[in-house]
Parts: structure tokens; C-alpha cells; sequence
């Protein structure tokens, strides 16, 4: 499909009278030049007059021709600024199908760039018009990250304080901070859904918000802490969970902050954090510190992970900001559903022989 300008108020190209005109006039002004030396002597005035028509004729053609084409190229660098800097009043006047080879003829190009390879236009278009085709599935799926919300994140901190007790229980506690940023023309009224499993029944009586402070009013944030299944009988491990939401309303083009504070107590031996970012993030950070008396007994390892084979080295991101704490960060563009896994354990010290 070729892709065409629509309403334009400027033109792309010759109109057929402007075409036509051009030819006739340098037919005329080449038929003028013959003339002149097939009818009229050397030495007479009206070849001088004659030929000097003719020339002025086809010096006036290739005038028009060079001026037009400098107009053509103008319109074209016109469309090519539109789609570049997402010119509202050019772009939606496409439909979905145009949109789509518009992107197609942006991915082509891309992958020619990255591989220094010319692609065959005919194959590679035909690959695009497979509806189970990995690149277009990629383009639904950039654009339902944000179509599906209508805001994305700009930057998810969480700073993660691990106490080890003197039963070997852990004391936690998380605080997040977040801010959203509406990237539409209306309000946006929502919720933040937050779900965690745990293993036993005393690790979810234990967990409490110590505090949230946002954009809006919030009296209080209702907790439900249930058992998921019998544990006795089932084989999964998590059998309890605590589940809350978040209130977040966000103005046209505007942005919601919030700071949440929450703390619980594992009772297990090995603690396991992990956590999964909600939307999609273009920075983040994950701070896991051990604290307390007992601190120095114990040690932390962290890593990041992806839903999908995303560009993302958890060996570059996780960094060791000394024995007690671990940082992951990153500026770059990050899926819902990457998330980070933390685990804390007991050093044992090897007995002397």
C-alpha cells in the first residue's frame, strides 16, 4: 500500500496541465531553434530573433522543471518533519491500516541500518502482512502499554530496610515512591491494584501501611488479608495473601505523586523479596539495605528480570553499595511485569578443624 497525502493544502508533485505545459513549451522553443537555421539565412535578422526565442523558450522550461522539483523536494521534507515530530493535524488524518505501513517502512529501515544490509522490499512486506509476524505483534504490544492506561511512569523508587532479629525472623519495610504522568487530554481515575503471598498466617497478620502521602486526599486504604487455599492440601507454597489498592487521579496532561510505606515480618529462615513494576517505567530504582545489630551476620544478593528477551544486564544494574546494601537502577525503558528478586540468608561461618 502506498502511502499518500490527504487534504493537503500543498501538492507533491506536477499537475498534468503544469506537465503538459512545461513540454510544449520547450517543444516549442527547440522547434523555434530549428527553424530559424532550416528558413532564414545566416546573416538575417529574424534567425537572431527567432533562435533568440527559442532558446528563451527552453531556458524558461528548464527554469520551471529545476524550481519544481526544488518545490516537490520542499513538500517531501514538509511530510518527512510531520511524521518525525508527530505532527497532530498530519498523522490523524491516517487510518490504522495507513499507520501500520507508515511503521512498517520505519522498521524496514531500521533493521537495514543495524545490519548495514539492503532488504528485498517484496519478501520483507510479505513477512509484515503475516498476522502471527513477530514485528507486528511488537508494534500492538509497544502500543497497548500505553494505550492501555493512558499514562506511563517516570520514575519507581523503592528503598527496601531488612532487619534480621534475634529469632531469626526478618523485620521489613518498603517504601515506594512513584510519580505517573498523564500523557492524554482527560483526567484519568484509577486505581494501583498491590497484591502480595506469603507463606503462613502470622506473616500477613504482621503486615501494616505505616504511611501514604499523595496528590489527593486519602483517609484510608483498606487492607484485605486472606488464606487463598487449604494449606494442608495444597502444593503450592504461598497460600496467603494481602491485597490493597491505591487511589490515583491524575489531571489532563498531569502528574500524580505518591509515597507509600508499609512493613511486615518474615518468619522463615531465608527471606525472599520480589516484586514486579505495574507499568511501564522509564526509571527506576531498588534500594535493599540490611540493618540492625544482627546486620553484619548476615548478606543480600539481588537481581532484575524481564517477560521478555528486553536488552537488560542485570550485572550491570545491580550494584554493591557496600556489605549491607544493593542497588538496582536504570534510565532506560523498562515492560510491565520486569520486576527484581532479593534474597537474604544467614552467613554460616566454616568451624575451625
Amino acid at each position: 500500500m502506498k502511502i499518500r497525502l490527504k487534504n493537503h493544502n500543498e501538492k507533491s508533485g506536477f499537475k498534468i496541465g503544469t506537465k503538459l505545459g512545461l513540454v510544449l513549451l520547450g517543444v516549442i522553443g527547440v522547434s523555434l531553434y530549428f527553424i530559424s537555421h532550416l528558413l532564414f539565412a545566416s546573416d538575417s535578422v529574424w534567425r537572431d530573433v527567432v533562435t533568440s526565442l527559442g532558446g528563451a523558450l527552453i531556458g524558461a522550461a528548464c527554469v520551471s522543471i529545476i524550481l519544481e522539483i526544488h518545490s516537490i523536494q520542499n513538500n517531501y521534507e514538509k511530510v518527512r518533519d510531520c511524521l518525525l515530530l508527530e505532527e497532530p493535524s498530519f498523522i490523524s488524518r491516517y487510518n490504522e491500516e495507513e499507520i501500520n505501513s507508515i511503521l512498517n517502512l520505519a522498521i524496514k529501515r531500521k533493521i537495514e541500518l543495524k545490519s548495514k544490509k539492503q532488504l528485498n522490499s517484496e519478501l520483507f512486506n510479505h513477512l509484515l502482512d503475516g498476522s502471527n509476524f513477530f514485528l507486528k505483534s511488537y508494534i500492538e504490544y509497544t502500543a497497548s502499554l500505553f494505550s492501555n492506561t493512558g499514562f506511563y511512569c517516570r520514575y519507581h523508587r523503592r528503598q527496601i530496610n531488612i532487619e534480621p532479629l534475634a529469632d531469626e525472623s526478618y523485620k521489613i519495610n518498603v517504601t515506594v515512591e512513584l510519580e505517573l504522568q498523564n500523557f492524554t487530554n482527560e483526567s484519568i481515575i484509577t486505581e494501583q491494584p498491590y497484591k502480595f503471598y506469603y507463606i503462613s498466617q502470622r506473616q500477613i497478620d504482621s503486615f501494616f501501611i505505616k504511611n501514604f502521602d499523595a496528590d489527593i486526599e486519602c483517609n484510608n486504604i483498606e487492607i484485605n488479608k486472606k488464606q487463598l487455599v487449604n494449606p494442608k492440601t495444597s502444593r503450592h507454597p504461598f497460600n496467603y495473601c494481602v491485597q490493597f489498592k491505591v487511589p490515583i487521579n491524575i489531571e489532563p496532561c498531569g502528574k500524580f505523586h505518591y509515597i507509600l510505606e508499609y512493613e511486615y515480618q518474615n518468619y522463615e529462615q531465608s527471606c525472599y523479596i520480589t516484586y514486579s513494576l505495574p507499568y511501564i517505567t522509564k526509571s527506576f530504582q531498588e534500594t535493599y539495605s540490611l540493618i540492625g545489630e544482627n546486620a553484619q551476620n548476615y548478606q543480600i544478593h539481588a537481581s532484575a528480570y524481564t517477560p521478555y528477551k528486553q536488552q537488560i544486564d542485570s550485572r550491570n544494574l545491580v550494584q554493591r553499595l557496600n556489605e549491607m546494601t544493593l542497588s538496582i537502577n536504570s534510565n532506560n525503558w523498562i515492560v510491565p511485569g520486569s520486576g527484581f528478586v532479593a534474597v537474604v540468608r544467614k552467613i554460616i561461618k566454616e568451624k575451625n578443624k
